[in-house]
């Protein structure tokens, strides 16, 4: 056999021999499809910027090809073809990878800050926007911050001495001494807030509500007022022991709660009741033993007195609130008492005792005034404390 017999020969061979061998294993092998991101920019911002993705295999069917930020879909394309993505970044992404996703194809993950614009310093509203001093008052705004650091709050150039509580959308305070009508601002690290304007009450009571009882001018409500008539602080005591040990003066709001102060008025020790810097406005006085004589006496004695000078119904008394008309409109209301000896409330809802100036601090052999749920009698209580905690209601000079 020549040499060209033998070339065609092993060709024609070669030939059969790939055109009927495993079809399995000498088929075509197709490569999956890819897609890559290669670049991104920016890599970070905020909802609702313009990101522009580079890449292959985005494909060009919006419907076929999603941008994941942290997990949260794109929702808003402005272009796509097979290399070039332009999306918005979607509300709720967060700080985290983005990846895409073609086909149900994914590709690699590629890291992408999302950030928030910053919340200006700001003061929104003052609760109450008037206050006496010492009273505590809310400021309610944005960015105070967790903790209160160095930071501060001030009536005026006057800052706070007596924090509540502090956190990035609410500063409680007490007013601070030494101020009248104020603009209040807060200051985080060196920077100032917006002002809000702030009333200071007076303690002159010009305008306060009053009730004529026969020859007398009452205030017609319990007092309700931190500091005395020169303007010095009364401190608030809530703690029981420390209540029962005092030597000074100082009021409480009964439980230690404000909401029951609104309604009451505060209760006081006698040490702030006989302090020489005047607890009653100027052009009133704490009523002695006589001033609650003609008041008894005008409404007909001890024994239905009582009946005159309480609240009607049972709103605040207890039942049976016994004969109560309130006709006097003294509007007398039971805010209950503080035991001096055990600094424990008592009382609130059964019982109104006001405290009776006797000028001395003989107070244990001293009787103030009390009103019950349960009887129309006006009559005396003995046994005091320089401890004890009761209203008070003053009467005019």
């Amino acid at each position: 056999m020549n040499i060209k017999i033998l070339l065609i020969t092993v060709v024609v061979l070669s030939f059969l021999d790939s055109c009927g061998g495993d079809k399995t294993t000498n088929s075509l092998i197709i490569n999956p499809k890819v897609v890559k991101i290669k670049t991104i920019t920016p890599d970070s911002g905020k909802t609702g910027d313009i990101i522009r993705m580079t890449g292959v295999g985005f494909g060009s069917i919006p419907d076929s090809c999603f941008v994941l930020i942290n997990g949260v879909y794109a929702t808003e394309y402005l272009f796509i073809n097979d290399s070039i993505l332009k999306f918005k970044v979607p509300y709720g992404a967060g700080t985290g990878k983005v990846w895409v996703i073609t086909d149900g194809i994914k590709s690699n993950e590629v890291d992408f800050k999302v950030f928030y614009p910053s919340v200006p310093l700001q003061l929104l509203k003052i609760l109450p926007d008037s206050a006496y001093i010492g009273d505590v008052v809310s400021i309610i705004g944005t960015s105070f911050g967790k903790t209160r650091d160095t930071s501060k709050v001030t009536f005026n150039s006057v800052s706070v001495i007596q924090y509540v509580s502090w956190s990035d959308s609410l500063i409680i305070v007490k007013v601070p001494d030494d101020v009248t009508n104020v603009k209040i601002a807060v200051t985080i690290n060196g920077k100032k807030s917006n002002e809000l304007d702030f009333i200071i009450k007076s303690f002159n009571y010009v305008n306060f509500e009053t009730v004529t009882i026969g020859t007398q001018v009452w205030l017609q409500y319990n007092m309700n007022v931190s500091c005395y008539r020169n303007g010095d602080i009364i401190p608030e005591v809530r703690d029981s022991a420390e209540w029962a040990h005092l030597k000074t003066g100082a009021w409480c709001y009964y439980n230690n709660d404000p909401a029951n102060g609104a309604i009451y008025g505060k209760l006081y020790n006698w040490y702030a009741i006989n302090d020489t810097r005047g607890l009653a406005p100027a052009g009133w006085h704490i009523p002695n033993d006589s001033d609650w004589k003609i008041l008894t006496s005008y409404l007909g004695g001890i024994e239905v007195a009582g009946g005159k000078l309480k609240e009607a119904g049972t709103t605040h008394w207890q039942s049976p609130n016994l004969n109560a008309t309130n006709e006097s409109g003294f509007s007398g209301l039971p805010g209950g008492y503080r035991i001096g000896y055990f600094g424990s409330f008592r009382s609130i809802g059964s019982s109104a005792i006001w405290w009776t100036y006797y000028g001395t601090d003989d107070v244990m052999n001293s009787f103030n005034k009390i009103l019950q749920y349960d009887t129309q009698n006006f009559y005396g209580l003995g046994g005091l404390w320089w401890q004890d905690g009761y209203s008070l209601r003053c009467l005019k000079d």
